[in-house]
């Protein structure tokens, strides 16, 4: 009698742990899309208002799979359900490439440091005179890299002093619960904890959406956004 009590007390612990244990993991999804108005959604970087314009040289437009660059990004921001991960080991590259900075647009989390190799034959000078991160690399020729962690939330607007047609924004977010939007306008954030969040969607020329969305469970929530100009 007593060993068949102590097998179901055993039996009882195990599945209440296994209950929690699925619970501290229930984790839901977010996805949608994100359609812009209003704009082209072809890669056209702005002229820099800064640089001052030296050598542009005589480069090939880049092939249209690297031309594939991101139309918006969509993050969470809210709960403290949304812990803020280690930063990547390895730094995040953002390259200037055929005159151009690739990506044009780029989400990090908070912490992590971007890499900037120069792949061109000239030199490039990047610089940013944004508040969230002020820097100026000074010329460096190819094969050359420069490192930056960026700490302070915020985008980070980043021009070539040399190159005026040259320009990327890197968006800096306080946890890794983001994603990517290209052209086909879809996004998706796994691994939701459960909580009340508010959702952003961000574009480099437009104003900036956001809604309130709800996780609870191993759900999947549908969430779309339209940007454009403000009416």
């Amino acid at each position: 009698m007593i060993v068949f009590r102590f097998i179901i007390l055993f039996f009882l612990f195990c599945s209440v742990g296994f209950i929690s244990f699925v619970a501290d993991v229930s984790a839901g999804e977010i996805a949608g899309t994100v359609k812009v108005q209003g704009s082209v959604q072809t890669y056209s970087p702005p002229l820099s208002p800064y640089a001052r314009i030296r050598y542009l040289g005589t480069y090939e437009p880049l092939d249209s799979e690297m031309l594939e660059d991101p139309v918006a990004i969509v993050y969470l921001q809210g709960a403290p359900q949304l812990k803020l991960s280690p930063p990547p080991e390895k730094p995040v590259v953002m390259k200037q490439e055929n005159m151009q900075i690739v990506p044009h647009l780029l989400p990090i989390q908070t912490g992590t440091k971007v890499r900037f190799p120069n792949k061109d034959n000239v030199f490039h000078n990047l610089f940013s005179l944004s508040p969230s991160k002020t820097f100026d690399f000074g010329r460096y020729p190819k094969n050359e890299y420069r490192d930056l962690v960026f700490d302070e939330l915020g985008d980070v607007r980043i021009f070539c002093d040399i190159h005026p047609s040259m320009s990327a924004v890197i968006l800096v977010l306080p946890n890794s619960y983001f994603a990517t939007v290209y052209a086909d306008g879809s996004f998706k954030i796994s691994d939701v904890p459960d909580g009340e969040y508010k959702i952003h969607a961000w574009h480099e020329k437009f104003p900036e959406q956001s809604k309130n969305v709800k996780i609870a469970g191993n759900q999947i929530v549908p969430i779309n956004f339209v940007l454009g100009p403000k009416n």
